[in-house]
């Protein structure tokens, strides 16, 4: 008996030197969390003018070899997208600006948009239950919600999105996104372009 409650004693006595080791990592890797800034993949990019448009090549492996990296022109000329690995499946495309000076990469932070566009545009001849509201529609994609927002919309995306719909000359604007004074900040903002003659 005296064994036993030896050993349970000794255990218990282990038991909470472990719980203090514990206890000492966990304070360690805390402050090692609030030292550390993940600043997320690193990728090599480069911007080339090849005589008729910028090109951008980047290296999605983080190896720093360019050599197998395909170049890629702004998605409206070639409508170009790469994913930067099978892992991730996130896709991503290429916008040139200021002469190669600016490389803007390009992803989508929801599937809402290819969710609004299938109900809008789906097209399927054999099986017409299936289509949308106006199928076989041409759609123009513009994101206005930044990534690095979480997706938040903002007046610069909203007013370079109705700018650039303009441009191409939409007849349609259907803008999804939310907030306490979107209709009003919309009208606000459409105004202008609906003026125009």
């Amino acid at each position: 008996m005296k064994t036993e409650s030896a050993l349970r004693h000794s255990s218990v006595l282990r038991g909470d030197e472990a719980s203090d080791e514990n206890k000492s990592k966990q304070s360690l890797l805390k402050q090692f969390e609030k030292d550390y800034e993940d600043i997320g993949p690193v990728y090599d990019c480069v911007t080339f003018f090849d005589g008729i448009h910028w090109n951008a090549v980047i290296d999605t492996t983080e190896s720093g070899d360019l050599s197998e990296a395909e170049p890629m022109l702004n998605y409206n000329i070639k409508h170009q997208y790469r994913q930067f690995s099978d892992l991730d499946s996130l896709t991503y495309c290429v916008n040139i600006y200021d002469d190669g000076d600016v490389l803007s990469i390009v992803t989508d932070a929801s599937p809402h948009g290819t969710h609004v566009a299938g109900i809008v545009a789906a097209n399927f001849p054999d099986e017409p239950e299936l289509n949308g509201v106006a199928p076989g529609a041409q759609i123009v994609s513009l994101k206005i919600g930044n990534t690095r927002l979480g997706s938040m919309e903002t007046g610069q995306g909203l007013i370079r999105a109705l700018n650039e719909a303009v441009k191409k000359g939409c007849h349609i604007i259907n803008m999804s996104y939310g907030g306490e004074d979107g209709a009003f900040f919309f009208y606000t903002l459409c105004k202008p372009i609906t003026d125009l003659p």
